[in-house]
């Protein structure tokens, strides 16, 4: 009878490798596009019928496959981003106010504490948006106040009633 080494000497002379297939990464661009979808690691591993933890684990193993997930959720985020400003900028009110509160820092009031003793405090909230302002770019500062900007212009003229007539401004005064 064969002994196991021997049965493993003769695979391997016939240009065979027993055991687990070396794991190869699947097709990296629907990983990527799934990634771009928000979806997270366990619906990822469940569409690529693997399971989460194995793909964790392959994810740090394998470079490819980590920058697949980061650059499909960074084009996932970057794809909505410009959607969200580009509502915004055409005038869907809404969006304008979400992109303003969630990347230009805008909230609803700023609270200041005057306590007994004649301190103030300001709301950390202005605080932060102030932090976030000074580390922003040029350009992305241009952007946030053009948003503000037509964001103003289209609250304003919701809010003007409609179908009044026009004040006259020739009008003589005695």
């Amino acid at each position: 009878m064969d002994s196991p080494n021997d049965l493993l000497s003769a695979t391997r002379a016939n240009g065979k490798h027993p055991g687990r297939k070396p794991w190869k990464p699947l097709d990296l661009q629907a990983i990527e596009n799934y990634a771009a979808r928000g979806l997270n690691f366990r619906q990822i591993a469940a569409l690529l019928h693997i399971r989460p933890e194995t793909l964790t684990r392959k994810r740090h193993q394998f470079e490819q496959l980590n920058q697949a997930i980061a650059r499909g959720r960074a084009t996932g985020v970057a794809a909505m981003a410009n959607r969200l400003y580009e509502a915004g900028l055409a005038g869907d009110t809404r969006a304008a106010e979400f992109f303003l509160r969630s990347i230009g820092g805008w909230r609803d009031k700023t609270e200041i504490d005057l306590n007994v003793s004649g301190e103030v405090s300001v709301n950390p909230a202005r605080e932060e948006r102030l932090n976030l302002a000074r580390h922003m770019t040029r350009s992305e500062r241009q952007v946030i106040r053009e948003i503000e900007t037509r964001a103003r212009e289209r609250i304003a003229a919701a809010a003007k009633p409609a179908n009044l007539p026009a004040i006259e401004t020739s009008a003589k005064l005695v």
